[in-house]
């Protein structure tokens, strides 16, 4: 089986460490609500307002998206850890460790 890019078919494009970043083309003020939204925490908000501007794939918006999340993450590295979500794991453990503490409490 033969998959070929429906949207732009018989395209041959550079490695991406040849290309420039798709980020720099972008006007300023949509840049500047990029790194907002990604700062605030609203990565998939990013990556909407990201596809909006550029009409590029989910999958190059998500990855151009991390691009610019890990540079944030080392010139802004207090904002970005107070930003990061907790994920699922972190929100279960915090919520049964009160639980944990009640049933303690009881039996002791």
């Amino acid at each position: 089986m033969i998959v070929t890019n429906a949207r732009k078919p018989n395209v041959v494009r550079a490695p991406a460490h040849e290309r420039p970043s798709p980020l720099k083309e972008l006007p300023p003020e949509t840049l500047e609500r990029l790194r907002s939204l990604i700062l605030e925490g609203n990565k998939i908000q990013a990556i909407k307002l990201y596809r909006e501007a550029t009409d590029a794939s989910l999958r190059e918006s998500k990855v151009q998206i991390e691009q610019l999340s890990d540079e944030l993450r080392i010139s802004h590295p207090k904002q970005m850890t107070v930003n990061e979500s907790t994920g699922c794991a972190g929100m279960l453990l915090l919520s049964i460790l009160p639980l944990g503490g009640i049933v303690y409490a009881l039996i002791v």
